[in-house]
């Protein structure tokens, strides 16, 4: 049988990459706590309560500032191997850069869950005939909570496998965006290698990478077929080489001849290639383990405990 859900019941999150359940807070701004499963217990809780006492450390942030974070590092160590001139000082911009999303990543994966929640739907699937302070009762390992940062929350009667289950969530988040960084820090010294010798094609060329990164990265709804298709179409601006921007630079054309052409172009190309490789193998890696996650989740849902749904009393608290 499906228990009701206490304040300070555990909940695990699908998007934690800390391996610690959270406690479950009642929000005093939405309703009169009155009701608990004996005097003195702690108060049931209802869908609109979706808080937690400490925050979860989030996936989707770490993952989409850390991977933003070593594409520009990678960019930077691209552009190292063929500087000369001013693209020193794009250099010491993009590491620069990196730092600052390396820092966003950490700060917003420890600190975005508690507002994000708050902004989210409120649970699904409750017990539709107990309403509590005119808002339906939830229930352990029925109820779900999902975040607006992609996660989904769960609550467990059980602590023991609450903690064996965020830590098994954590290790495949973990793994997930080790694969993200990996990728993307790869994807980056071709970016960089591949960019021109240029302060002003590098620059040119990391917005380019900068822009189609963030926007494959902000759909959910990318398989790695259609992300691995998305980077084919940066390949095919990268595959040009620097010549893509020779009408922008007076002079970058002289003295080359057609052959030098198409070796700068089919060796643009080829990188390119070997970026979408990458990336598709990457995001093959990353769905596994996001399914793993999902795995998870049909366990929890699976469970049963011994809570009572059938006797409340009311509490003045």
């Amino acid at each position: 049988m499906k228990g009701y859900i206490e304040e300070g019941g555990l909940a695990v999150c699908t998007y934690d990459l800390s391996g610690t359940p959270q406690k479950l807070v009642r929000d005093d701004t939405k309703r009169h706590v009155t009701v608990a499963t004996k005097k003195g217990k702690a108060p049931l809780l209802t869908v609109v309560d979706k808080g937690v006492m400490a925050q979860f450390t989030c996936k989707s942030p770490a993952k989409f500032w850390g991977g933003l974070a070593t594409l520009v590092a990678g960019i930077a160590i691209g552009a190292l191997l063929i500087a000369s001139g001013p693209v020193g000082w794009f250099i010491a911009g993009a590491l620069a850069a990196s730092a600052a999303f390396g820092i966003v990543a950490v700060v917003r994966a420890h600190h975005v869950c508690n507002s994000a929640l708050e902004i989210s739907p409120d649970w699904t699937f409750p017990h539709d005939k107990t309403i509590i302070d005119k808002h339906k009762a939830i229930l352990y390992n029925q109820s779900l909570l999902n975040c607006k940062q992609g996660g989904v929350l769960i609550a467990s009667a059980n602590p023991p496998s609450a903690n064996e289950l965020a830590k098994k969530i954590a290790v495949n988040n973990n793994r997930e965006i080790s694969a993200h960084y990996i990728s993307q820090l790869a994807i980056g010294v071709l970016t960089g290698y591949t960019g021109g010798k240029t302060a002003l094609l590098q620059a040119m060329n990391t917005s380019l990478t900068v822009g189609v990164y963030s926007y494959g990265e902000s759909r959910t709804d990318l398989s790695a077929e259609k992300g691995a298709g998305l980077s084919a179409i940066l390949a095919g601006f990268k595959g040009w080489s620097y010549d893509k921007y020779a009408v922008l630079i007076p002079g970058s054309m002289a003295n080359k001849t057609l052959k030098d052409m198409f070796k700068e172009w089919t060796g643009g190309l080829g990188l390119a290639a070997i970026g979408i490789g990458i990336d598709y193998a990457s995001n093959k890696f990353e769905e596994h383990f996001a399914d793993e996650n999902n795995d998870i989740r049909k366990e929890i849902l699976s469970q049963e405990n011994n809570a009572s749904v059938d006797k409340i009393y009311s509490t003045i608290y």
